[in-house]
């Protein structure tokens, strides 16, 4: 068995991207270690987040799919707490939801379970 559990996201402020995930997407804090600028999040399930300064690797085309609740809702609740859209819930190439990007300029694709299945 194999389990994807945990990964690090470089960028330049590790703290306003924790802010930021915690604020918006409602990830937990885990730790902090400001001597080696480093925290970690988790999502619902447990996954980790190890969030570090570093030079990011957004360039590299990295996007990731992060399931929510209800996109709709949560496009407008980040929307009204002024968080820039890439574009709001709509069909893509990838199915139908949202794209945001982190204040490390990562990539976030928001979707559903339900939009996906109605309406991608």
């Amino acid at each position: 068995m194999v389990l994807f559990n945990r990964m690090t996201l470089p960028g330049r402020d590790w703290r306003a991207a924790r802010d930021w995930y915690v604020t918006h997407l409602g990830f937990s804090p885990e730790w902090e270690n400001p001597q080696l600028d480093l925290a970690a999040i988790s999502d619902a399930s447990g996954f980790k987040i190890f969030l570090c300064e570093g030079e990011s690797a957004a360039n590299a085309q990295l996007a990731f799919a992060l399931e929510v609740d209800d996109v709709e809702r949560r496009y407008q609740a980040m929307t009204r707490a002024g968080v820039t859209f890439e574009h709001g819930p709509q069909k893509t190439f990838w199915g139908y939801g949202a794209e945001a990007r982190d204040p490390n300029d990562y990539v976030l694709r928001l979707w559903d379970a339900r939009s996906m299945r109605e309406k991608g």
